[in-house]
């Protein structure tokens, strides 16, 4: 990091998250509950952004009166930049299928 005035910042992250904490933050009852765990490296330089890493989500409950299912994982790769995020390689498993 080579400061504020001018950033051109390199990095690596990983972390995990409960979506829970949003559910509750955002008070917003139909974001799914479960666990989520990303890591990664970016790059932010002149007020452009982008990185890319992988993520995995485990026991996943979706609470939509159509679709209420548990126990569901998924996991991919990703990019990310200005215009967006891209996960080539989404999985998503349910009822013990991939």
């Amino acid at each position: 990091m080579n400061g504020f005035s001018n950033p051109q910042w390199n990095f690596r992250y990983r972390g995990w998250v409960d979506l829970l904490d949003f559910r509750e933050t955002l008070r917003e009852p139909m974001v799914p509950t479960g666990r989520v765990d990303l890591r990664g490296e970016g790059h932010f330089a002149g007020g452009q952004f982008n990185g890319n890493g992988s993520y995995s989500g485990q026991n996943i409950a979706l609470p939509y009166e159509i679709f209420h299912a548990t126990g569901l994982t998924s996991r991919g790769s990703y990019r990310i930049d200005n215009g967006g995020l891209e996960i080539p390689d989404f999985l998503a498993e349910a009822f013990g299928a991939g």
